[in-house]
């Protein structure tokens, strides 16, 4: 299916850093053994494969002994979802649905494979319901009611694969060059909406031509040739230990919620082989999932030291040392993981947060937190992470633009909530700088008046000074004048106090400077002519 799917969208990614592990398992007990238990409660539909998602790993259950393609079309649906996660960012529902159902249906073979062929389900729905108006459709989100009502999500699904078997398929592919464009703009991050009307033109003719495209009840399906490129003997293969096996069985009894079932395969792993790596990361996880840190951390270290190959065991034992708050043991065990998979977002992620808790690491938590966005662009939460990093290192403009397009493009409250508090928080910061500019420039203005008055002060006591060393010799020697003086008209030109109340005015009498002192600065009187005076002066 990889290798058919590849074939068909040759310019998209297929591979995660994270692994996908397959568990082809004989019958229906072997297969029970392993779900998790809303599938196993009474009435539930028994599916025949599973497709199995979590940050650090994806798991694949299928049973050999199911009929026909039962099971496949499950397991398809979601690893095509997993691809579209890498290339794009957030899908619109109606498409990320519409092409895991599309290509969920294929019939898988070794050389010529179909795709485009509708199951019978669908085709009933389409023809027993009415259609959702396409502007309804192309709106639809997770919280949307034709996601979740039971008697609206049939025919979303089913309108979702029909719009985009006809934009794949219809008229002879004539329109699959517009899907393609649409594609395109979102790869560029062009908001879904706007992209819709550059790629698909005017979406009421598009409305007018997919109801006639469903009413004609004529689905085209084609041949594909994709050839298997992986070859057997690409690969080394052994014979998984009876601890190896149990220990994987294990791991995903964890992933499924299923604590104490999984307990009990693990012992049993690690009473075989105490030196399993993998059993050893299974109880950490275990462990971890019970909120036992202490535990979870012994066996996370002891998986990392017995498996030192393993980017999964020293990416958990990072995590223990986070717990017990060995920052220096976090960057190491996450360096080695990602020196074995560089592509494993998981410790990417993890790696930036922790780099970018110290400010002169910045620039490398910002390195890795854009391969993180780069390697999974349609988790939004990497481009918030970057636009906080950017941020904190005052680079306002690029975190302002970033998380503005995340809230233009993203698919969900959560997202768009995050990327407004982080520019609300911005636009503070810039608001504080400005007002502390502000009163920095008040500051220095007041600073420079200041100086402007001390520098005339100094030129009148120059002047004072000059005046004194050009009168007579008698002059000079005689006293102050002392005492009251009826009337002195001038312009004050400086003002000096001095402990405990004295003041010395200097008063210019057209060009004649005087030096008039009060002992006691309170005992002053002071009127105001033509004008009011203030209060308490």
């Amino acid at each position: 299916f990889r290798s058919l799917l590849q074939t068909a969208l040759p310019k998209l990614k297929m591979d995660s850093g994270s692994p996908l592990i397959a568990f082809a398992l004989r019958d229906e007990k072997s297969f029970k053994a392993l779900l998790p238990n809303d599938a196993l409660a009474k009435g539930a539909a028994m599916p025949g494969g599973l497709f199995i998602s979590s940050p650090e790993r994806y798991f694949v259950l299928l049973r050999t002994d199911a009929p026909g393609d039962l099971g496949y079309h499950a397991v398809y649906h979601e690893y095509v979802h997993l691809v579209m996660r890498l290339n794009f960012p957030d899908l619109p529902l109606w498409l990320n649905e519409g092409l895991a159902e599309f290509f969920g249906y294929a019939k898988v073979s070794d050389g010529k494979s179909d795709l485009g062929m509708p199951s019978p389900e669908l085709l009933e729905t389409l023809k027993n319901s009415t259609m959702i108006p396409l502007a309804t459709l192309l709106e639809v989100t997770h919280d949307s009611p034709y996601y979740h009502e039971q008697s609206k999500v049939a025919m979303f699904y089913a309108q979702s694969w029909a719009l985009t078997h006809y934009l794949m398929m219809g008229n002879k592919q004539a329109h699959a060059a517009q899907l393609s464009e649409f594609l395109k703009l979102l790869q560029n991050d062009t908001p879904a909406q706007e992209a819709a009307k550059r790629a698909f033109g005017n979406l009421k003719n598009l409305e007018r031509n997919l109801d006639l495209y469903v009413r004609s009840m004529a689905f085209y399906h084609y041949q594909i040739a994709a050839q298997l490129s992986a070859k057997e003997d690409q690969y080394t293969v052994r014979t998984l230990s009876d601890a190896e096996s149990l220990a994987s069985r294990g791991a995903v009894l964890v992933h499924v919620s299923r604590p104490d079932d999984a307990r009990k395969i693990l012992e049993q792993a690690l009473q075989l082989d105490r030196s399993s790596a993998l059993a050893n990361e299974g109880m950490g996880m275990l462990y971890a999932s019970l909120k036992d840190q202490e535990k979870a951390g012994k066996y996370f270290a002891a998986a990392a030291a017995l498996d030192s190959k393993s980017y999964l065991a020293n990416y958990y034992a990072a995590h223990a040392a986070f717990e017990r708050g060995d920052p220096a043991q976090v960057e190491d065990y996450l360096r080695k993981a990602l020196v074995i998979n560089p592509n494993f977002v998981p410790a990417v992620r993890i790696l930036s947060e922790h780099l970018a808790a110290q400010r002169e690491r910045l620039p490398e938590a910002l390195e890795l937190s854009r391969k993180a966005a780069s390697l999974e662009p349609a988790d939004m939460s990497h481009r918030i992470r970057t636009a906080t990093i950017l941020a904190s290192m005052e680079r306002d403009d690029e975190a302002s633009a970033l998380a503005e397009k995340v809230i233009a493009i993203a698919r969900n409250d959560k997202d768009r909530e995050g990327a407004q508090w982080l520019l609300s928080r911005i636009k503070e910061r810039q608001e504080r700088l400005i007002e502390a500019k502000k009163r920095a420039e008040e500051r220095k203005e007041e600073i420079r008046k200041m100086e402007e008055r001390r520098q005339r002060d100094r030129e009148l006591e120059a002047q004072l000074q000059a005046q004194a060393e050009t009168r007579p010799q008698e002059a000079k020697a005689a006293p102050a004048k002392t005492g009251s003086v009826q009337k002195a008209t001038g312009l004050i030109r400086s003002v000096k106090c001095d402990y405990p109340a004295v003041m010395d005015v200097m008063l210019d009498s057209n060009g004649k400077l005087q030096r008039l002192r009060a002992e006691n600065y309170y005992q002053v009187q002071y009127w105001a002519v033509g004008a009011a005076g203030k209060t308490g002066f």
